[in-house]
């Protein structure tokens, strides 16, 4: 009988260690996984490669700008893009007060002191790049001395490859060049759904395309994730409807580009 309860008592004791080993085991796997997925689900927006897109042709870009202040003493800047460049304000139908555009033109102004220089917004919400080539004469008729052009998230939406992507920009390059207007073109910005990979495959091919026919251009898409990771804002926060920036995060576009310029 007494030896029933020593090995009764030494059977249960390997039964409790077992268990308590299998239990903490799988509560760790389960973190992991855990972690795992909600790793997935806030970073998988970045790109899978590891290439770096410089930006192109910012010395000519500071040139122009200061000789057209130097000579005129003002300037007129359109930025023409989508609801990125208009400055949707999530869940509404509103936009920001700081949209990018607005705050280019205050950067501009205190860089020169100078508040003849005016930089105006000509965005909309939803406007793909053969809708920009129809809408450019509203553009040209406004005279202005430089466009920054910003497309391509609603372009992936609507399945246009990068070939007719970059067809329109020409269309619209040539068009803006007649008139002697000069002409950044600016990266989509990234976006938290899995359209980004397509995203990336158009900045791709826009840095391709500027490279080629030397037109300026800035990498938004890089230098947006660059901001989130070293100011530890989680793309997220940064994006809160996956596509749009939170209100306050607009003014990072015009930071970028303005340093695009002078730095």
């Amino acid at each position: 009988m007494k030896t029933f309860f020593i090995f009764a008592f030494i059977f249960a004791f390997i039964f409790l260690y077992i268990f308590q080993f299998s239990f903490s085991f799988s509560e760790k796997k389960l973190k992991k996984i855990i972690q795992k997925n909600k790793k997935d689900t806030t970073n998988f927006h970045h790109k899978k490669d590891t290439t770096k897109l410089n930006h192109l042709f910012a010395k000519e870009t500071k040139n122009f700008i200061d000789l057209k202040i130097k000579n005129n003493k003002k300037i007129k800047i359109i930025c023409f893009g989508n609801s990125i460049t208009n400055g949707y304000k999530v869940g509404t139908t509103k936009t920001v007060k700081n949209d990018y555009p607005s705050e280019l033109e205050k950067l501009l102004q205190k860089k020169y002191k100078n508040d003849s220089i005016k930089v105006i917004k000509e965005g909309k919400n939803g406007r793909r790049i053969d809708q920009a080539l129809q809408y450019l004469p509203q553009i040209i008729a406004q005279k202005p001395d430089l466009v920054i052009l910003e497309y391509g998230i609603n372009d992936v939406y609507s399945n246009f490859s990068v070939d007719f992507f970059n067809q329109k920009m020409t269309d619209i390059n040539k068009k803006l060049k007649e008139k002697n207007i000069f002409v950044i073109i600016a990266s989509p910005t990234p976006i938290l759904t899995p359209q980004n990979e397509k995203v990336w495959e158009l900045t791709q091919g826009i840095y391709k395309f500027c490279k080629k026919n030397q037109i300026p251009f800035v990498n938004l898409y890089e230098n947006i994730e660059k901001i989130s990771k070293e100011n530890d804002i989680e793309m997220k926060n940064l994006l809160p409807d996956k596509i749009h920036f939170a209100d306050e995060y607009y003014v990072y576009l015009a930071k970028i580009i303005f340093e695009y310029i002078y730095f």
